[in-house]
């Protein structure tokens, strides 16, 4: 049996429960619905019913803070977290209590109880909130729990290497398997192909090729809880760009005059060194060329990778009924994104100004 009591304005709470004494006999009768008043629970003070523990006192949230035992052992609580959560219950509360305290992680659970003998006990959760080691006091291991579905098999997941930085000779590349494991440490060993290898316990590391070339890069995933995992890839480093160096073969300027067509063609030349006449590599190469300082109009498009590129002439250049500069440039980006350009004028004029009434 339970009785309640209201101990704040408009709000009633357990207070006392009660219950029946073994080996008394008593007679019980059907009785018929009544309207429920205040002498309902009288008869819990008769010699059938005995106090089996009462609450003594709440706070403004409804949350106990004392209660008394059968044996008239106090209990006393303090809530926190916002007064969401509990905090410490004391048995006895004074010298001589028993205390214990709790620490949460609100959302999730109980991470760390503290019993009256001042031993600790640990709890720490997955990625799911889900309870995932219990520890002892000495910080060992006393229960550990997976989850998984129905022949699902634990272990790595991520069978790729990713690639991302600058894969140019002399600057730094990125590569990375990230893994998400539950338990133990993984140990990442990168073989990097060109006779050096690396260790670390992040998913990543960071790498600078001394030449370019292509490596065969491997990686082993270690980690004691689980079978290990092997991984391959290749990876291409290519050469610096520092500059792009224009050239012409041919005439850069025509006279209309003679009404005689150029006595050479006119070749066009983008080289991309990396300072010391060395060549570079760049992708995505553009030419383009524009007319009278108009709009550019692209001649050809080439991914590359390559170091060096020729065109011919714009059309136009050369033609005796036509006069006017052409500007030309070539455009390329290095393997880093960085952008280079060699630019180029050629020029139909008149050397008399009449030619070009004709």
């Amino acid at each position: 049996m339970k009785k309640f009591k209201e101990f704040q304005t408009n709000r009633v709470y357990l207070s006392e429960t009660y219950k029946l004494k073994a080996g008394v006999g008593n007679a019980f009768t059907t009785y018929a619905w009544s309207t429920v008043s205040a002498n309902v629970f009288r008869g819990l003070n008769s010699a059938n019913f005995k106090l089996s523990g009462s609450i003594d006192s709440y706070d403004a949230y409804g949350n106990p803070l004392t209660e008394t035992s059968e044996a008239g052992i106090q209990s006393t609580y303090t809530w926190g977290y916002n007064n969401s959560l509990l905090a410490s219950s004391a048995l006895n509360a004074g010298t001589f209590e028993h205390k214990t305290s709790y620490i949460h992680k609100p959302l999730v659970g109980i991470t760390q109880v503290t019993d009256p003998n001042t031993i600790v006990s640990k709890y720490s959760y997955d990625n799911f909130n889900r309870l995932k080691i219990e520890r002892d006091h000495d910080d060992q291991i006393m229960s550990r729990y997976r989850y998984h579905y129905q022949n699902q098999s634990e272990g790595f997941s991520n069978t790729v290497i990713s690639k991302s930085g600058c894969p140019v000779s002399g600057q730094s590349v990125i590569l990375s398997s990230y893994e998400n494991l539950e338990f133990g440490q993984t140990t990442y060993i990168w073989n990097l192909g060109d006779g050096n290898s690396q260790s670390t316990t992040n998913s990543s590391t960071n790498y600078i090729y001394a030449q370019p070339g292509t490596y065969s890069v491997k990686l082993t995933k270690q980690n004691p809880e689980y079978t290990l995992q092997e991984l391959q890839t290749s990876i291409n480093i290519y050469r610096p760009v520092s500059g792009a160096i224009a050239s012409v073969t041919g005439p850069t300027t025509y006279d209309i005059c003679p009404l005689a067509p150029p006595t050479q063609s006119t070749t066009l030349t983008a080289n991309f060194t990396n300072g010391i006449n060395q060549p570079g590599d760049v992708f995505n190469v553009v030419w383009e060329y524009r007319f009278n300082g108009g709009a550019w109009n692209q001649i050809s498009f080439l991914a590359g990778p390559l170091s060096s590129t020729s065109v011919s002439s714009p059309v136009g250049f050369g033609d005796p009924t036509i006069t006017g500069t052409w500007d030309v440039r070539c455009v390329g980006q290095d393997a880093c994104g960085n952008t280079f350009t060699a630019s180029y004028t050629l020029t139909n004029y008149a050397s008399n100004p009449l030619c070009s009434q004709r």
